[in-house]
């Protein structure tokens, strides 16, 4: 039986191998973000050349993981980025020939080629002729590329390395993804990231009492206020707020404070502040992560938001009993679980 499951894994992380460690797996799909602006053509053109097609979106998680990362990788707050979805004949299809079904149009114009906001992920018509940076995607278990012969002057570039290389990565990713699926998270709804598993709670509460509600109202296990060490977990706590919290901005309180402006910011799991992803509000000593772009501004003792809370499924936080001074709330944890993304976060 062991064996037929590691056997399982290993089929599961050949399925599921970007070709480049900075690609972006999301859902069935590998996603590269191009800091170039092109054409749209030209923009084509070099996602064809390199065996993939400009970005087919699907849903409304990919919509929002790509605005959300592409603020960070394009360094753009305010941008826009070309995606693979165009119109002829009064038909919109996607250029790897995805059928065109779900959509996330803000305005829908006269205009041909589709882009994507960062700033909220809605899509706008583009003349073909504006340069803008772009996303290719393609399937990473070998799934239809395109016809290198039709694009001219392509070259199939898709050699991710060396065979030596490639056996390496796939034995890493299979290792991490053994320690995944041994240390599940313990509600189906937490969603896992990096080893540790973050809830997500549509509630808005005072700094204090979402605290308290991690400690000790959690109803699976006592966590932390989320605990967000890097910038991809910062982008993807962001990005999924959207659809858990079921809005396009606004704020939740991550696991960071300080005991006033002349202390150092600690977060509520122990650890010092090493990763920093503040944006301009710091005047306050409790730090919240903004939906729309993913920094970090701190708000005052009496400010109300949704909350992220965090634990390590492998040795979860005991706390002693609480102090009865602290008011107790009563949060109502939803019995609908957001839409669960299909893509490994590692």
């Amino acid at each position: 039986m062991k064996c037929v499951f590691l056997a399982l894994l290993v089929q599961i992380v050949a399925s599921q191998s970007c070709y480049e460690n900075s690609d972006r797996l999301i859902g069935s799909r590998c996603y590269k973000f191009i800091n170039q602006k092109l054409s749209y053509q030209d923009a084509r053109n070099w996602c064809h050349s390199r065996s993939s097609y400009l970005a087919t979106v699907p849903d409304l998680y990919t919509d929002n993981f790509l605005a959300s990362t592409a603020r960070t990788l394009f360094n753009d707050n305010e941008g826009k980025f070309w995606i693979g979805l165009s119109r002829s004949n009064n038909k919109w299809t996607w250029d790897d020939g995805t059928p065109y079904v779900w959509n996330n149009w803000e305005i829908q114009n006269s205009q041909n080629y589709a882009t994507e906001s960062i700033k909220n992920g809605k899509w706008n018509g583009y003349t073909p002729d504006t340069r803008l940076n772009f996303i290719c995607s393609y399937f990473p278990n070998g799934g239809p590329t395109p016809e290198a012969s039709t694009i001219s002057g392509a070259s199939s570039t898709n050699d991710p390395g060396t065979t030596s290389y490639m056996a390496l990565k796939k034995l890493l990713q299979l290792v991490s993804l053994i320690g995944a699926v041994f240390s599940a998270c313990f509600d189906n709804g937490d969603k896992e990231i990096g080893g540790s598993c973050y809830k997500f709670v549509p509630q808005k509460l005072t700094f204090a009492d979402a605290q308290y509600w991690c400690h000790y109202q959690n109803p699976v296990t006592s966590s932390y206020l989320a605990y967000v060490p890097n910038q991809f977990t910062s982008n993807f706590l962001a990005s999924y707020a959207r659809s858990a919290f079921e809005t396009d901005d606004g704020n939740f309180w991550i696991g960071l404070s300080r005991k006033s402006s002349s202390s150092p910011w600690i977060w509520d799991n122990g650890q010092p502040l090493g990763f920093s992803n503040f944006g301009g509000q710091l005047g306050q000593n409790f730090a919240a992560e903004s939906i729309v772009n993913a920094k970090w501004n701190a708000f005052g003792i009496n400010d109300k938001n949704f909350f992220v809370c965090s634990y390590d499924p492998q040795a979860p936080p005991t706390f002693g009993p609480p102090v009865t001074d602290i008011p107790v709330s009563t949060v109502p944890v939803s019995t609908e679980v957001p839409p669960t993304p299909t893509g490994i976060f590692l």
